[in-house]
């Protein structure tokens, strides 16, 4: 008591009483000491009440967590009815009961909808995309379609797309050529998903470029997807955009489309480089026997990296039909060139090894060299 009387006797002292006779640097300094103190206290009851009630909506936003968690369980479980309108509308008046006008209570049970819908399929995904219908769940996803900011409408494109909401397939499909990259491959990424009828006719009007990690992605969701619908990759092929035709060149290979070969023998002279060389590389994984000889008419116009790619690429498909022309090339002075002939002609197997004793019989001291190298079998040519 006594510590407490004299510190407020000496404070009263010095505000108060003593006040007016401070000089004036004093008298400044006393009440910017008082307005830091003052501030301070107003910043640490504010930290206080804040922390208390966000500590407040924590707990209770955990605690309808939990019980949003559990109405999803029931509703999945129920097998009363197959049909999802007639589910949706026994559980309905529950879940209207929950306070979704609250920012935080519509994530959580948008987030648990989506988590759910992911890891079911059939009856039990329809039953969570009517319930995510009939509490009008869709009608800021919709309306954030529209918005001018890029982050709410990949938000929107990726919360319609998790609940199977089709009929926006028209709205999402000019997103595909956004200039926004991370919008655009959202907005393809929904398209493939959402139009399973059709799901390529971005293609059709793309012009901005599908990105190297675009095709990537896509690729990996396009072949997991068992009920997409596969189109004859080979019409995109001509395609003005060039990313969109490399990226049906994977497609074109992946899915062995050998109806395309004769779009893929048209691509040995597009001007794009490579185009060019994914073209020849396909032609030979796909062992093209009919293109061999539109590789050879080619070949002299070639730049060196993709006479290379037609070497390698005879040799994929060695027929035999070309092996003269590959003993011609075996010769060239390009060291590249004449190292891929060789390894070309071996191939050929018997024929090959045949080939390749002759030539070693004819060859040079250097010709000779490479060619034993070339048929070391512990050496993968």
């Amino acid at each position: 008591m006594g510590i407490e009387f004299s510190v407020s006797n000496y404070l009263h002292d010095l505000y108060i009483s003593r006040l007016s006779s401070h000089p004036l640097y004093i008298f400044l300094s006393l009440f910017i000491a008082l307005f830091c103190v003052i501030g301070i206290a107003e910043v640490l009851i504010y930290i206080f009440f804040r922390r208390g009630k966000e500590f407040y909506k924590r707990k209770r936003d955990a605690d309808l967590k939990e019980r949003i968690i559990t109405m999803l369980a029931n509703i999945l479980v129920f097998n009363d009815h197959d049909d999802p309108k007639v589910v949706v509308s026994h559980f309905l008046p529950r879940f209207s009961r929950l306070p979704l006008y609250r920012k935080s209570i519509r994530k959580i049970l948008v987030a648990e909808l989506s988590n759910n819908h992911a890891n079911f399929s059939g009856r039990s995904a329809e039953v969570l995309t009517e319930l995510y219908l009939q509490l009008n769940l869709d009608k800021r996803a919709r309306k954030n379609l529209n918005s001018r900011q890029w982050d709410k409408q990949i938000e929107a494109i990726r919360e319609l797309t998790e609940m199977s909401i089709k009929d926006e397939c028209d709205k999402v499909l000019k997103f595909t050529d956004a200039k926004h990259p991370q919008l655009r491959i959202e907005a393809q990424i929904a398209f493939v998903k959402l139009c399973a009828d059709n799901p390529f006719r971005f293609l059709d009007t793309v012009k901005e470029p599908i990105l190297d990690w675009h095709q990537l992605i896509l690729f990996e969701v396009i072949t997991k997807a068992e009920t997409m619908a596969r189109p004859r990759f080979a019409y995109w092929l001509n395609s003005a955009n060039d990313s969109v035709v490399s990226f049906c060149l994977k497609f074109v290979e992946y899915y062995q489309q050998f109806d395309a070969l004769p779009n893929l023998i048209y691509l040995l002279n597009h001007y794009n480089l490579k185009i060019r060389g994914a073209a020849i590389e396909i032609l030979g994984r796909m062992e093209a026997e009919m293109a061999e000889s539109h590789l050879v008419a080619v070949y002299p116009h070639q730049p060196q990296k993709i006479k290379e790619k037609i070497l390698n690429t005879l040799g994929l498909i060695a027929s035999g039909g070309c092996l003269s022309f590959l003993t011609s090339q075996a010769k060239s002075k390009e060291f590249p060139l004449r190292l891929a002939a060789l390894r070309a002609i071996k191939a050929h197997r018997k024929d090959g090894r045949e080939m390749l004793d002759t030539l070693y019989n004819e060859g040079v001291l250097q010709d000779r060299a490479i060619i034993k190298h070339i048929l070391d079998g512990r050496i993968k040519a």
